[in-house]
This record gives structure tokens, sequence and C-alpha cells, in this order.
């Protein structure tokens, strides 16, 4: 698995997003890959976003966060959708992309619950 992924979904992980899911998406246009994750409530997104940023080391500018619903941060060869609950079910990005998901494997995800 790419390195930048793993450390994009295990910081997902760590600040307590749920059903984080990654897409290989290489062969429509510049990204590589697209990551979904969802918080219960749009407070909940801000604060889960902010705090993913800070382990990443992002510091520019989250679209969408004023509102909260639908935070878009753009790492160029990954970008990343986030989701209060409710609200990606209603953009509905999973079925776009259902035949690209990635399969995390069981060491990745071991790393996910210590």
């Amino acid at each position: 698995m790419n390195a930048k992924l793993e450390k994009v979904l295990n910081a997902l992980w760590l600040v307590k997003y749920r059903n984080v899911v990654a897409y290989d998406v290489a062969d429509g246009g510049i990204s590589k890959f697209l990551v979904v994750g969802t918080a219960v409530s749009v407070n909940e997104n801000k604060k889960l976003s902010s705090e993913f940023c800070e382990k990443i080391k992002f510091n520019e500018k989250l679209d969408g966060w004023h509102k909260g619903e639908w935070i878009i941060i753009d790492l160029d060869e990954i970008v990343i959708h986030l989701f209060a609950s409710g609200h990606r079910e209603k953009y509905n990005l999973d079925k776009l992309y259902k035949g690209k998901q990635i399969i995390i494997s069981k060491n990745l995800k071991k790393k996910k619950d210590k």
C-alpha cells in the first residue's frame, strides 16, 4: 500500500473517524486515491478534521469547514472527503466509486486498534 495513504488512514482512525474507506482513482485524473470518512455530527466533523490536519501537519484552508457537513482536504495525490453523519449518504460517493475500493490489509487495521 502507498505509504502516504497508509499515514492518512492511520491518522483518520486515530482521531476516531468512522467507516473510513479508500478508493483507487488513479485512472480518473490527477489524484491517485480518494478517502471517505464519517463523523457523528457537524461539530464533531469540524473538531476531528482539525485534529487530523494537526496529525498530518496540513496547514492549508479546509474546504467546507465553516459548515462542517462535508469537508474536503486536497493532498494532491490523495483527496479526503469527511462527512457529518447523514451527509455521506446524501452525496453517495461510495456508490460512485464502488468498484474502486481498496481492500485494507489486516495488518493496517491492527495498527488502528492500538
